[in-house]
Formats: C-alpha cells, structure tokens, sequence
C-alpha cells in the first residue's frame, strides 16, 4: 500500500497529462471507494465531468488503473463553478460569516486578517474572502448591501494566484468589525495546515447562504482547472455529510473552513462548489488558508 508522499509525488507526475484528457477537469488524493465504500487505499483520484463506458472510450482516453503501483480512482463530478448570490442581513459589528455587497454580486466575508505587506500599517484590519467576490483593488465593500451607510471597506489586492483564490479588503473603521469572531461559531483560534491525516475528518463553516453547516474532508492536494478559476493547485474537496444539508451553496464563496473542533482552527477559504453524481452530495472545493495567507501576505486575526 502506497505511502502519502509516494502518492503526492506520483500525482504530481502525471496531473498535467491527466488534466489534458477530454473531460477531466481535476486531480486529487483521497481514499479509493469501492462501490461507494471507503477503502484504507490511498489514491490518485480523477474528476470527470461525464464518466463513460469504458468500451466506448478511445485507447488514450482510457484512464489507467494504476500508475506505478497507486492506484486510481474515477469521480463524475461538473466543474466547480465559484458561488455568489444575493441575502438581505447586516450586522455591527460585522463578524465573519455574513454577507458582502460588491457592485453587481455578493458573497461571504470570510474573517479578518492584518497585513504582513512591506509599508503596511501592521495595525489596520482587512476582511478576507475570495478574489471573484472582492474584486480589483479600489473595489467599494459593502455588508450587507449597496447603500448609504453600508460602505465598509475597500479592496486592496487580490486575484487568481497559483494556489488561492483570495483577495482582502481594507476596513474604513477597524471598529465595525467584529474582528477575531465568526457568527454562530466564536473565536477564531488560528489556523491549521491539512495534511494526509485530516483525511475524513469533519470539518465546519458559517456562509452568508447556508449558514453553519458541517463537512468532510474527502480529497486533498487536488489541482482544478476550468475555465472561471483558470488553474489552482493544492485545494481541499470538502463533501456535506447529507444530501438534504449542503455544506455551501450560491453566496457562500469567501467562506472559511475551520476543523470541527472547539478550538476553532482555519484550514482553507471556500471559492467553490459542485455535485458527486453518483452520490448527490455536494462537493464544497477551498483554498488551503496557508496558501491563502501568503498569497495576500497577510496573518489571521485570532483570540
């Protein structure tokens, strides 16, 4: 049975030739299911967004078995598609958790964060969500929607790096923001790196659409490529635990994923999300927050 390194290393070797072949649109490492059932095998596993009969597929459509002894694993899942919607609640002080008004959408503010960016002021408070929900910078940040009054903050940087869709938002007045808490969670109490061990661990979020919701981590080191993210490596697929409960829907984007703990620690920023076809689940898909706060060059904000 492969080790995770082994298998890291194995996916990375052939990620780009999979992520060229007609439907594919994401690679993964997770435990191989057999019939639905978890196995203790780790795998390389490979999105579709159509799963084929194997008879009808041409020799070099044919997704192998195994490369080098890790075994592969097929998921019919559609692209991720990014998930912003409009809701109506405001809140002073604004936690983290609750909806933001840009021009023309909405989505998540994620927490707050203090920058770590040379000729910053260490000091000033930045909301932290998703870059296809804040915008360029000079982007006007409302919550909880256009308005006077509303303006909250504005954008200072963001985009599609290599690894996160992030983006951070100057606060106007640092004390309108309820800075170190999430809504109907508590006080952030700092980050965390998932590794191969967290695993099918539960994790949990607060979003402006479905509100508190728990998950599981299904699949890590997952690089996603599709035509609104362009390409993101390392992400975490993040499965809801039922099919009545999604874990994110439309508007949630910008959200942070915390492990299921009370210590409340952040492991990625939700951009994302689609549906397992063979399960109905909904498959939630996040930036690592490591990747996250370097990207933005900034530190969470925790209590």
């Amino acid at each position: 049975m492969a080790e995770y390194q082994d298998v890291l290393a194995e996916k990375k070797k052939v990620e780009k030739e999979l992520l060229q072949r007609p439907g594919v649109h994401s690679v993964a490492i997770g435990y191989k299911r057999k019939g639905g059932v978890k196995t203790d095998e780790l795998a390389i596993v490979v999105f579709t967004s159509k799963k084929k009969v194997r008879d009808w597929l041409k020799p070099e459509e044919i997704i192998p078995e195994s490369y080098n002894g890790v075994p592969t694993d097929i998921v019919e899942l559609p692209e991720f598609q990014p998930e912003v919607e409009p809701d109506q609640t405001r809140y002073r002080p604004a936690p983290g958790g609750v909806q933001l008004y840009v021009p023309g959408s909405y989505g998540t503010l994620g927490t707050f964060v203090q920058s770590k960016k040379a000729g910053d002021n260490p000091q000033d408070v930045y909301i932290l969500s998703n870059y296809h929900v804040l915008g360029d910078a000079g982007t006007k940040i409302c919550q909880a929607k256009d308005g006077d009054g509303n303006k909250i903050a504005v954008t200072a940087r963001g985009a599609y790096y290599e690894k996160a869709d992030a983006a951070v938002a100057k606060m106007d007045d640092a004390a309108v923001a309820a800075a170190g808490v999430i809504q109907d969670v508590g006080y952030v109490g700092g980050v965390h790196e998932v590794t191969a061990a967290d695993l099918e661990k539960n994790v949990k979020k607060r979003g402006r659409t479905t509100r508190f919701t728990r998950g599981i981590i299904r699949y890590i080191n997952m690089t996603v490529s599709n035509e609104l993210e362009n390409k993101l490596d390392d992400q975490i697929a993040v499965y809801s635990l039922t099919v009545d409960q999604p874990f994110t829907e439309s508007g949630d984007s910008g959200s942070v994923v915390m492990m299921d703990t009370k210590a409340n620690l952040i492991v990625s920023l939700h951009w994302g999300g689609g549906k397992d076809k063979a399960t109905g689940l909904k498959v939630s898909a996040s930036s690592p927050i490591q990747h996250v706060l370097e990207s933005v060059e900034a530190e969470v904000i925790s209590r």
